[in-house]
């Protein structure tokens, strides 16, 4: 989009893009909805920042199942706790991935069965 003198022209990026470099944008000249004036396209060059670290915290220090007397008065040992998944990337920015779809936790219990 733009308007005006010195506008920026923006895009949006996909989930999953990938860093490439061509004639990325196609333009279509019209005027109030005529014929096409003129029609091109432009070379871009598309940056995609990488992933280079994450780190999981857990709200809790301690949990226990809620039939465990840790989780009774007066241990009173939490139930449950929030897990926060952040990755760092290359240009510094850091994104929170805790509700993405895309992830997914699993917990390995003592017993060797897993729980998500």
């Amino acid at each position: 989009r733009g308007s005006g003198v010195g506008a920026l022209w923006t895009a949006t990026v996909a989930v999953n893009a990938v860093a490439q470099t061509g004639r990325l944008v196609a333009a279509d000249w019209r005027a109030c909805g005529t014929a096409s004036a003129a029609s091109g396209s432009a070379r871009v060059f598309l940056d995609v920042p990488s992933a280079v670290g994450m780190s999981l915290t857990m709200s809790q220090s301690r949990v226990a199942d809620p039939s465990e007397a840790a989780s009774k008065s007066p241990s009173g040992v939490a139930t449950s706790a929030r897990l926060t998944l952040r990755v760092n990337f290359d240009d510094g920015t850091v994104v929170d991935f805790s509700n993405d779809a895309r992830v997914a936790f699993f917990l390995d219990l003592d017993d060797g069965s897993a729980s998500c």
